[in-house]
């Protein structure tokens, strides 16, 4: 029987494995899907009152909470460019903190490295800054990146901040404060960091197949388990190799590199379709009053 990998793989027995991967490659699996099938999601923003914007995704045995929290710094003086002004935090009660630690850092790079934050600069030295929780409880499985980063998006659907404006000093050697002008109903624009959030699209190759929402007995059966970041524009801006799940078997994990422009293509029409789903507000998203 396969050795789990803390609490994220599921014990598989050889035989289910070959049952597992014989079905991907007829593109039929096991709960009666076919490789393109992704399980149902439902989506709640505003979930948290505590939080400035939020969002909780359910899908099958998983679930996650998103809760955003913003605050102003004062930037250090020559640093303007090499501070990061949105951080993410993921905490995986069933997870091994391991593991944990290579999912933020997997949404991370995935999601915010590179990412354009000039728009949350106010004014030399003043700064917003973000700050992005998640709690994912319940199965744990290759997708995670793929339905945080949905979580993720959607709860910056509901972030607005207040329009600041600077006040100088009144006298030599004082330093300028804040006003937060929050009858101002515009707002502070963040437009240009929230379109450029990319969605994490993780497929699996199996043989001639990619699968989506890949479990974990599937990684296990795939040849290799990709996410990969694609913005609203269709362009690909990073790339993740999962082997969180299948770390024992990491030396036959090699992908086929003839494979992997048709992955990328794969990736961009999925990507296309999860931003229609999310922009459809009435159907996939619900608003908690």
């Amino acid at each position: 029987m396969a050795q789990s990998v803390g609490n994220l793989a599921t014990l598989t027995s050889e035989a289910e494995g070959v049952f597992l991967s014989n079905g991907l490659t007829a593109g039929v699996r096991s709960d009666g899907r076919n490789c393109h099938d992704r399980r149902p999601i439902s989506i709640t923003t505003n979930t948290i009152s505590a939080a400035n914007a939020s969002a909780t995704l359910d899908c099958d045995n998983t679930h996650i909470i998103v809760g955003i929290k913003t605050d102003i710094t004062t930037l250090p003086s020559g640093a303007v460019n090499r501070c990061r002004l949105v951080r993410i935090g993921v905490e995986c009660p069933e997870q091994p903190g391991e593991e944990e630690q290579q999912l933020n850092t997997a949404l991370d790079v995935l999601m915010f490295k590179g990412l354009d934050e000039t728009c949350l600069i106010i004014d030399n030295p003043f700064a917003w800054t973000i700050s992005i929780d998640i709690l994912i409880t319940g199965v744990i499985h290759p997708s995670i990146v793929e339905l945080s980063s949905l979580a993720i998006i959607a709860a910056f659907k509901g972030l607005w901040l207040p329009k600041v404006s600077v006040i100088p000093p009144l006298e030599e050697g004082e330093k300028p404060s804040i006003n937060l002008e929050e009858e101002d109903t515009n707002g502070h624009d963040i437009t240009p960091l929230v379109s450029a959030l990319p969605i994490c699209v993780v497929s699996g190759i199996n043989g001639p197949r990619m699968v989506v929402d890949v479990s974990a007995a599937e990684a296990k059966s795939c040849r290799g388990v990709l996410a990969v970041g694609v913005d609203r524009k269709g362009c690909i801006v990073s790339i993740w190799k999962w082997n969180m799940i299948v770390r024992e078997e990491a030396s036959c994990m090699g992908m086929d590199p003839h494979l992997l422009p048709e992955l990328l293509i794969h990736a961009q029409e999925e990507a296309s379709h999860l931003y229609d789903a999310l922009h459809r507000a009435g159907g996939l998203l619900q608003h908690q009053q």
